[in-house]
């Protein structure tokens, strides 16, 4: 059985629907304001559903997780999900409310069959951190600035 930490924020209707369902591998999570915290969080778990924002999606890269995308509004997260994909950084849960196997299920086989998808996810997060500056944004900044 998979757990599912779900980020409410501020929502306390979602929280409190949650948190009352009955559901013991649904844990609600109110707002949380502490970044150790939420670095923690990120630590613990294997995976991530979201949508293709800008702050998740950077964290969950960062922390090399698998994500999963159920949802993208028109606009700029169109335009994220479709770069993802592009480069094999996330799996696009198409036609979610549809499935007749419960989403979880579906995740879990992803990760206990070795997926092909899992596999080249690794490839592709590898590539993708091969790709980012070793340099930090102070240490650019003072190149840039002092050294001509």
């Amino acid at each position: 059985m998979i757990d599912f930490f779900v980020l409410c924020g501020k929502n306390e209707q979602l929280y409190g629907k949650l948190k009352n369902s009955g559901r013991a591998n649904i844990v609600p999570l109110r707002y949380i304001k502490c970044k150790d915290e939420m670095n923690k969080l990120y630590d613990q778990i294997d995976g991530i559903i979201t949508k293709p924002g800008g702050v998740t999606i950077s964290e969950s890269l960062y922390k090399r997780k698998p994500i999963f995308i159920y949802h993208a509004l028109p606009g700029q997260e169109v335009i994220n999900l479709h770069q993802l994909k592009k480069l094999g950084l996330v799996y696009e849960l198409n036609y979610w409310k549809r499935q007749t196997q419960p989403m979880d299920e579906f995740i879990y086989a992803l990760y206990r069959n070795k997926s092909q998808w899992m596999e080249d996810h690794h490839q592709s997060i590898s590539l993708y951190h091969q790709q980012l500056s070793t340099i930090g944004p102070v240490d650019f900044i003072e190149k840039v600035i002092f050294e001509k």
